[in-house]
């Protein structure tokens, strides 16, 4: 009998043991899957925010854009576009899909898939969709009256002649009407992808792998204008200016192109300048430089360049606005946080928080 019992009480010891240790493993299960999350988060902080099941992808949207004393970003918090005013502070949901947000020379524009809406007043209006025959690779440029412009990069074509450039990515450079009634027009066809294009002077400039070029829409002639690599284009309504790219990362210069085609050299940005933006406006050229704020005098007839102020903000993206300049943070360093920065003080403040 008392045998029995001390069986009896070895198995529910035995019962007792098992589910202790299932509940410890659990805990430890639930806890290395807390941190897991917790180090992801830290580590990729903008992998899984979505907009109507797309990834809210930072490439465009750290772009930013004023017009009418409106701030247009994107939010990543919200995961959507938004305006915030700049007098009254007020911000507002403008429309809650992943897109790029991008600013031209005929207004500012929210791409969303192939579809383009121009933004103007705190709305946005439909305008066109990009008749484009792949999913991918399809960049904005721009539009003027019914004419709308856009960049496709894809494959080489298996039939491909050149057997060897088989699979290698090429980019052409397309015109069609918004009204979607003709078949697109080639304008420019390359090796490689193309970094950046714009519409400006009623031409379009863009920048590839192998150099900068000139597409005259009226002659439909193309001339390269350097050999130069360049990152993305900066204007107003004289100038052009471009970054270099270059795998030295020590020093990169900024170039303008004039109005006879020539290059001219311009300010020469040391220390990690990164994918870093740069604006265009009255005829100076604004550039962050290691954490700087620089501005270059485009009109004189020698350059000069001087630093107004150290931002000590690790920003990457700027837009001009009056007296002002706006800045974004790295989406690394500062999440993407916006600041409001005077020009002639220097004095900042943060007015968007993407905590």
């Amino acid at each position: 009998m008392e045998q029995k019992e001390n069986l009896k009480s070895e198995k529910t010891r035995r019962k007792v043991c098992v589910l202790l240790w299932v509940l410890v493993g659990i805990s430890l299960i639930a806890v290395i899957g807390y941190h897991y999350e917790v180090w992801e988060k830290y580590l990729n902080p903008y992998k899984d925010r979505r907009v109507g099941g797309r990834n809210f992808i930072i490439d465009g949207q750290e772009s930013l854009a004023v017009s009418g004393g409106l701030l247009y970003y994107c939010d990543v918090s919200n995961y959507a576009l938004c305006s915030y005013n700049l007098e009254t502070k007020e911000i507002r949901i403008l429309e809650e899909k992943t897109g790029v947000l991008k600013k031209t020379g005929t207004g500012i524009y929210y791409i969303v898939d192939f579809e383009v809406y121009r933004v103007f007043e705190g709305a946005l209006s439909f305008v066109c969709r990009i008749p484009a025959d792949v999913m991918n690779g399809v960049k904005f440029i721009d539009i003027d009256k019914d004419a709308a412009y856009w960049i496709e990069s894809k494959a080489q074509p298996e039939a491909d002649e050149a057997a060897e450039k088989e699979g290698l990515p090429c980019s052409f450079v397309y015109s069609g009407n918004i009204t979607g009634e003709n078949e697109p027009k080639l304008l420019f066809q390359t090796d490689g992808i193309v970094r950046d294009a714009v519409f400006v002077h009623q031409n379009i400039y863009v920048m590839t792998q192998n150099g900068v070029y000139k597409v005259e829409l009226e002659t439909g002639e193309t001339a390269k204008l350097s050999d130069l690599q360049g990152r993305k284009f900066c204007f107003d309504e004289i100038h052009i200016v471009f970054q270099e790219y270059s795998e030295d990362e020590d020093e990169r210069n900024y170039y303008e192109i004039l109005p006879d085609g020539k290059i001219k050299e311009l300010a020469a940005c040391t220390g990690y300048a990164g994918n870093k933006s740069a604006a265009v406006v009255q005829g100076k050229l604004y550039y962050i430089d290691n954490d700087w704020l620089r501005v270059c005098d485009l009109t004189a007839e020698t350059i000069q360049e001087e630093p107004l102020f150290e931002l000590k903000l690790s920003a990457r993206w700027l837009e001009m606005y009056e007296q002002e300049v706006i800045l974004r943070q790295d989406f690394i360093c500062g999440a993407g946080d916006i600041w409001v920065c005077d020009l002639e003080s220097g004095v900042k403040e943060r007015v968007i928080d993407q905590d």
